[in-house]
This record gives structure tokens, sequence and C-alpha cells, in this order.
């Protein structure tokens, strides 16, 4: 079953933009996020966000609608 991506409106965080990602209606406390740490994109650096550049996920939290579903695949090394 998909992940619903739930997108946070407002800048109180501390990265770009984030969108939270929820399933059955509770926070996972998973998060797609920007970072300018090019070094952590697609590494095993946090407790499970998605890092993206920060154009990438300002781009998403522009378009993506509020509850969209997304999958997150595993790829491994």
């Amino acid at each position: 079953m998909p992940l619903s991506a739930v997108c946070l409106r407002g800048f109180r965080t501390r990265w770009a933009r984030a969108l939270y990602i929820f399933e059955d209606g509770r926070d996972t406390l998973y998060r797609l996020h920007g970072t300018n740490e090019l070094g952590s994109i697609g590494n095993a650096v946090s407790s499970g966000c998605i890092r993206l550049l920060n154009q990438d996920v300002i781009h998403l939290y522009n378009n993506v609608k509020s509850g969209s579903p997304i999958v997150v695949f595993l790829i491994p090394r």
C-alpha cells in the first residue's frame, strides 16, 4: 500500500521545504526534505528521511497535492 505524502505548509522547519509522510492518517515521522549537503543525498544519514536537492523539494512542495500517494523503494547497495 502506498504511503500518503502530506505537504507541510509553512516555513517552521530547518529545511527549504518538507513533505510529511503519513500512513493510515498517522504521522510516520518520515519526511521528504531538501538539503544543501549533496553528499547526504541517497545515503542513510538520518532516521529515515529522504533527502532531495532543495530545488527539487521546492518543486514537489509547490506541485504535489496534500494526500497524494507516494511509493518509496529501497534499492540495495
